[in-house]
């Protein structure tokens, strides 16, 4: 790839978190990792807040989603959301997410959908369908590798990585579709990575932006909301799993090689798509 010159990246995240600081603080740091400059804004549904008052955290660091502020950005990402037990239809914001995807697909050719966001990517662009687990994934597993990516250069088969889920998309719906190629899983065949095979969006089914502590707070958080249900600890994550002690940071390195791939690309569209518009206005 020739040298990529770019001032500045410009992000928009569609923060659908429970945990909304949480997760700022966590993308911020995975940004960050990658050395590259970048400006990150971040956006909640409007229809999320119909009737209600917005917190001060999401009115102080977040924007409402107005899509017509998204066409100058270089890359977008929807992020997880703990709604993946309910419908699409019974999401409240549901359209207003729809419209985004739209409007992503024509104007920002670089999208990256992770755990929800990729979901809900898959089922509006290509009709897969969703369906629940009969129990939820959740800790460290290893990778297999189906296909190969740019978004994955630089890790080896067993590369790990971190999932938290209860539902899963149709894997022989996505196999039989010939847009789409199946690029990693777990080696019991859940989703790791799916990409579009003609355009820039990712499907990540990982939560990679979770810092070493985020699997133990999401326990925590399902935990202290519904006492009386007994939750599945996560896997292959505690060194003492009893005292839930000893939590080991096993995806790291995946975190930083993978959204360092994927802002290579962004960074190469860019500059692709810049030296389009610079030829063209020599040439008229």
């Amino acid at each position: 790839m020739e040298a990529i010159m770019i001032k500045q990246l410009k992000l928009g995240i569609l923060n659908l978190m429970s945990n909304k600081l949480e997760s700022i603080d966590h993308f911020n740091q995975v940004f960050k990792e990658t050395g590259m400059p970048i400006k990150i804004t971040y956006f909640y549904p409007k229809g999320h807040y119909l009737g209600r008052e917005i917190p001060t955290e999401v009115k102080e660091n977040m924007e409402p989603l107005e899509l017509e502020k998204l066409q100058a950005l270089d890359g977008f990402i929807i992020s997880g959301s703990p709604i993946e037990r309910h419908d699409f239809e019974e999401v409240t914001y549901i359209q207003e997410v729809r419209d985004l995807l739209s409007y992503l697909d024509e104007f920002v050719p670089n999208q990256l959908y992770i755990c929800w966001g990729g979901m809900v990517a898959l089922n509006y662009f290509y009709g897969i369908e969703k369906q629940i687990l009969p129990r939820k994934l959740f800790g460290v597993y290893k990778q297999t590798i189906s296909q190969s990516s740019k978004l994955l250069q630089g890790l080896t088969p067993g590369f790990l990585a971190d999932h938290a889920r209860y539902a899963e998309m149709n894997l022989n719906q996505i196999q039989a579709n010939d847009k789409l190629q199946v690029v990693a899983t777990t080696e019991e065949n859940h989703l790791f990575l799916v990409e579009a095979k003609h355009k820039k969006q990712a499907f990540l089914f990982s939560h990679l932006e979770y810092d070493k502590d985020g699997l133990l707070k999401e326990y925590v958080r399902e935990s202290e909301a519904h006492p009386e249900i007994t939750y599945q600890k996560p896997e292959n994550y505690f060194e003492d799993t009893e005292t839930l002690t000893g939590t080991q940071y096993k995806w790291q390195q995946t975190r930083q090689v993978f959204f360092s791939n994927w802002m290579k690309q962004v960074a190469e569209n860019k500059n692709v798509r810049r030296n389009y518009h610079e030829k063209n206005r020599k040439v008229s």
